[in-house]
């Protein structure tokens, strides 16, 4: 009865999923028993001499062999074999639908229930994983048993390299494109000229994607993520390679190569924005098999490496094994919020986890400007963590506080193919018009920034102009992780004379490329991105490359001196 009841909710659940996904498909189509024979299933997938990451027979941790197939242009998982006895042979274990113009994989639990996640995307060549929505959830990972062979990446790497000519702003920069792209492209098509595995398809499209100098386009996390790796937490700093423990201890060599050629390697891989960039990402990426081969590095066929300290001019070695499971993800402290706030000592404070915008920004913005008309003027805007998203949040808030921030530079490459992806077909004259419309009917989001439109870009200049008739004061707490559109929060506030900036440099500089557009590779179907626009800040005057606090203190004290800094401020004199 309780399975029926079960069976019962998962039905009604995924019909009204389906039902906004698309109007043809039924409710047999998703949840059923297939009507194919897996053993026919698991052979057809051995036999072949190609394959794609759609097809083959997968393992979920021991518990369930899953086959996959392609159904109509989306994904089936169909169980071969189960460890539990509810869940049989040819049970549906998951499907990907299209919901909002976005691919999502419906997962159905032990139990039964639903649970929406991501679009399935291919790791490696051999591991498959279904991304969580939910932070609260873990990903789901599969592991291919067969078949596991190279693919002819040629059409995808060729595609690549045409979509970004056509969409990056970097080749329509004076002087920014570096001096050997030529050199690194000709590489780049070389290497996936023959069948390859997907990860040296990988690692190949990153050499070739540091040629354009942009932090949003690196892809190095996401290849090295739960690749065998080293369970140590280092720092880095100048240079050199230290335990987080204990500082005095210095790692210079790792399997008999020097620190210095396995950093080589990350930075032939991964382009740094910045020195806050580097200092965050080299010593998570230096701790990975996948580098450390790439090195040269030594390691025994018990997976275990050596490691060469110095500790005061005492040098000595330690054995470390590589184990699964090695996240790449930033430790960070645990939030299940987008946004929440409070008032300490009359100073109304901001927590943004990440920029999201929504009811819950909403909701934030109506308390804000409550607080200015009961006189609230002290605000604390902590994007501590923030990876960025949507930078109209920022916006928003701003709004609230009734400030109208000043205008970043801003240069939207044009082409066929960025209208295409990123406005959905416009042509160039509706695009015009549309700029034109935001910057007349929003001049709070666009106050000074003059625009001029030419047939391969749109230009907005940039303008510290700002305006400020509540007289209010923000701070915005940065540190490492700060990136993206909390990097803009932080440049606008300071490049506009609204406040301060207090804690460590952002991660990503404040002239920076961003603007993603999304497209699938035509034969491995793998999603890649690409920048569509390059932003400047405010101030022309101002360090470029890095978001200088105001107050330089370390991240876990930022809120304590904002507070002790705002507590005794006085409220500044009305500007004319």
């Amino acid at each position: 009865m309780k399975r029926s009841k079960n069976l019962l909710i998962t039905t009604i659940i995924l019909i009204c999923l389906n039902s906004c996904v698309s109007k043809r498909a039924s409710m047999p189509d998703i949840v059923r028993i297939w009507d194919g024979n897996t053993s026919e299933l698991k052979g057809y997938f051995e036999s072949r001499a190609e394959i794609d990451f759609t097809g083959g027979i997968w393992d979920m941790d021991g518990r369930y062999t899953i086959g996959i197939k392609e159904e109509n242009g989306f994904l089936v998982g169909i169980i071969i074999n189960s460890a539990y006895d509810d869940w049989l042979p040819n049970m549906v274990k998951f499907k990907t639908l299209k919901h909002n113009s976005v691919i999502r994989t419906a997962w159905i639990m032990r139990d039964h229930s639903v649970i929406i996640y991501d679009e399935p995307i291919l790791h490696g060549n051999n591991t498959l994983i279904i991304p969580t929505l939910d932070r609260r959830l873990g990903s789901i990972r599969l592991q291919r048993l067969s078949p596991a062979f190279p693919m002819d990446f040629s059409r995808d790497a060729t595609y690549f390299v045409e979509m970004v000519e056509a969409v990056h702003p970097i080749f329509i920069l004076e002087g920014m494109l570096p001096d050997n792209y030529d050199e690194l492209r000709a590489e780049f098509l070389n290497e996936t000229s023959k069948p390859i595995y997907h990860t040296e398809f990988q690692l190949a499209a990153a050499r070739y994607r540091v040629a354009l100098r942009d932090g949003h386009m690196n892809t190095l996390d996401i290849i090295l993520n739960l690749e065998k790796g080293i369970d140590l937490s280092l720092i880095y700093d100048a240079g050199r390679l230290f335990f987080a423990e204990n500082n005095d201890v210095e790692v210079i060599e790792i399997g008999d190569v020097p620190v210095s050629d396995i950093i080589h390697q990350i930075e032939r891989h991964h382009y740094f924005e910045n020195v806050s960039m580097r200092s965050l990402d080299i010593p998570r990426f230096v701790r990975f098999e996948l580098i450390l081969r790439l090195a040269g590095a030594e390691i025994n066929e018990n997976n275990r490496v050596i490691i060469t300290l110095n500790h005061s001019n005492q040098i000595s070695e330690v054995e470390f094994e590589l184990i699964g499971g090695i996240s790449t993800a930033i430790r960070l402290e645990r939030r299940d919020y987008i946004i929440r706030h409070e008032i300490k000592n009359d100073i109304f404070y901001i927590s943004l986890s990440r920029f999201v915008d929504g009811e819950h920004i909403t909701e934030v913005a109506e308390e804000i400007a409550r607080a200015v008309e009961n006189g609230i003027w002290r605000f604390i805007v902590d994007v501590r963590g923030n990876p960025g998203g949507n930078a109209n949040v920022g916006l928003r808030l701003a709004e609230a506080m009734g400030v109208g921030v000043p205008t970043p530079g801003v240069i939207q490459r044009i082409s066929d193919l960025a209208l295409q992806e990123q406005f959905n077909n416009m042509s160039l004259r509706q695009l015009r018009r549309r700029f034109r419309l935001m910057s007349f009917f929003m001049p709070n989001r666009m106050p000074f920034g003059d625009i001029s439109v030419k047939t391969d870009r749109i230009v907005l200049q940039p303008s510290t102009k700002t305006q400020n008739p509540n007289n209010v004061f923000v701070s915005v707490l940065t540190d490492k992780v700060t990136f993206s559109a909390a990097t803009g929060i932080g440049y606008g506030i300071q490049d506009g004379n609204l406040g301060n900036v207090i804690g460590e440099p952002s991660r990503n500089a404040p002239n920076s490329f961003a603007n993603m557009i999304y497209f699938r590779l035509p034969e491995s179907r793998t999603r890649a991105r690409i920048s569509s626009t390059y932003y400047m800040r405010p101030n022309t005057d101002a360090d470029p490359n890095t978001l200088v606090p105001d107050i330089m203190v370390s991240a876990d004290r930022a809120l304590e001196v904002a507070i002790e800094y705002l507590s005794t401020l006085e409220r500044p004199e009305q500007k004319p």
